[in-house]
């Protein structure tokens, strides 16, 4: 607005000088001094508004950096605060903020007959593969549509077992290990969908019984006979 205000007064001046230099008659004699007097003028004026504005910004900056050091401070002190409180509490039947309706308390990953098969099973990948339990198909599995996101619900379901690169972690094999539950007609529909999923992943899976479905008879799952079923699976069906 100021800038505005002496622009208009200095054209008010210039048309001033113009009527002026008509009267008397010697335009570029008395015009070209005052305009370099007026240019002078603005010069100066920008000159003075840009230092001005130089030390007002130079002095927000100061102020406000103050202010962060002391927000941080203050941030640092309500999350050390914070994290005291929380790993002093202690939580009785009345002052618990969560539901009385349930209680937690912790359980094994693998069941022994899951132990069992897992220590053979790491030992005839043992220096070959890297072995993980429980693994989500979500981790190893990725799902697109045309680069799109999409749901991926379907991919929440667990593996028992998974065999990586021991270099790159990249997924080489799924391990089943069923019992008499996957007979049922909803695991049944379960390892369908898993399997379904693997082979579009081209990602191999494999399955191994507790026992035989037909016989009845416990499936001896030796190490030696998991390390064939592996190469048979992975070598001899390329």
């Amino acid at each position: 607005m100021k800038i505005l205000i002496i622009l208009g007064i200095a054209l008010l001046i210039i048309a001033a000088i113009v009527v002026v230099v008509e009267v008397i008659g010697s335009f570029l004699e008395i015009l070209i001094p005052i305009v370099i007097g007026l240019v002078i003028i603005v010069a100066i004026f920008f000159i003075v508004k840009f230092i001005k504005d130089k030390i007002e910004f130079n002095n927000y900056c100061k102020y406000h950096t103050n202010d962060d050091e002391d927000d941080d401070e203050d941030d640092s002190n309500t999350l050390q605060n914070y994290i005291g409180n929380y790993e002093n509490d202690s939580y009785d039947d009345d002052t618990t903020p969560f539901s009385k309706d349930y209680t937690y308390t912790t359980k094994p990953l693998l069941t022994n007959t899951e132990i069992d098969f897992e220590n053979n099973l790491r030992s005839a990948v043992e220096d070959i593969y890297y072995l993980q339990s429980q693994v989500s198909l979500n981790s190893i599995i990725h799902k697109e549509n045309n680069g799109k996101h999409v749901t991926t619900s379907e991919l929440n379901r667990l593996i028992d077992f998974v065999i990586f690169d021991i270099d790159t972690f990249h997924p080489v094999m799924a391990i089943e290990l069923n019992d008499k539950t996957h007979l049922r007609q909803s695991r049944i529909d379960r390892d369908k969908k898993v399997q379904y999923i693997c082979e579009c992943a081209e990602l191999p899976i494999l399955t191994f019984w507790t026992y035989d479905p037909y016989s009845k008879i416990k499936c001896n799952n030796t190490q030696n006979y998991i390390a064939e079923c592996i190469d048979k699976k992975l070598f001899d069906e390329d």
